[in-house]
């Protein structure tokens, strides 16, 4: 008797997952500052079937206030990337503005590796602890099989009740690495590998600085009421 086989599913990277989740919630424009921490993000959007536009501003806090204006005026949530340490922060102010707005924004950023956190890597810094207190949830995600569905996620909750900015960032080596392009949750990345999976990180972005040592990951913050830098 002939075994039943499953075909393999094809695989994307972080970036990929990402898009086709915004794109699930009528997302048509990422808003942005160009930053290496975020590549795969710019790779998915303007790979994507029609390309997803982007447009690059001058300051990170531009970006923000940019997808705030567009969730305000055509009511669907607007999608800001920034890129890792002084990328994030130079957006607090936009994002608390689209906090007391009540505006749906949802702002998705790029991370230290893990494997190298604690380790002084470019940029490095626990974002989710400072926009807490701005942001509906902020969070980090680690592994690139949860990317799709965390960003399903995010644009889930900035749009119900009450509305308002999310924040959600990525373990570097999550963004850059590939997972399968299941059938989940919105429909893209359940199944698949982690960041490591298919080569992961080394296969995207080139080994960083020879080390495989995992680093602690970042507690997840709970729900709330109510130029280039790299």
């Amino acid at each position: 008797m002939a075994e039943d086989r499953q075909e393999p599913q094809p695989l994307a990277h972080g970036g990929v997952l990402a898009v086709a989740a915004a794109r699930a919630h009528g997302v048509s424009t990422m808003f942005t500052l160009s930053g290496g921490h975020v590549f795969p993000l710019y790779d998915g959007a303007v790979t994507a079937d029609p390309p997803m536009r982007l447009l690059d501003v001058r300051h990170e806090q531009t970006a923000v206030f940019a997808a705030e204006a567009t969730a305000r005026l055509t009511r669907t949530p607007g999608l800001a990337v920034l890129t890792a340490g002084p990328g994030v922060t130079n957006g607090v102010s936009a994002i608390t503005t689209a906090y007391f707005n009540g505006s749906p924004v949802v702002v998705l950023a790029g991370r230290a590796p893990d494997y190298r956190w604690g380790s002084g890597s470019l940029q490095e810094f626990d974002h989710p602890a400072l926009l807490a207190p701005i942001t509906k949830r902020a969070w980090t995600e680690h592994e690139t099989a949860t990317i799709g569905p965390a960003v399903d996620e995010a644009f889930r909750l900035a749009t119900a009740p009450h509305p308002g900015p999310v924040f959600l960032d990525f373990a570097l080596e999550a963004l850059f690495g590939q997972a399968g392009t299941g059938t989940g949750t919105g429909g893209i990345g359940e199944a698949g590998g982690t960041g490591e999976a298919g080569g992961g990180a080394d296969r995207g972005f080139g080994r960083i600085n020879g080390s495989s040592g995992a680093g602690p990951r970042q507690t997840r913050i709970p729900i709330r009421s109510a130029g280039s830098r790299d």
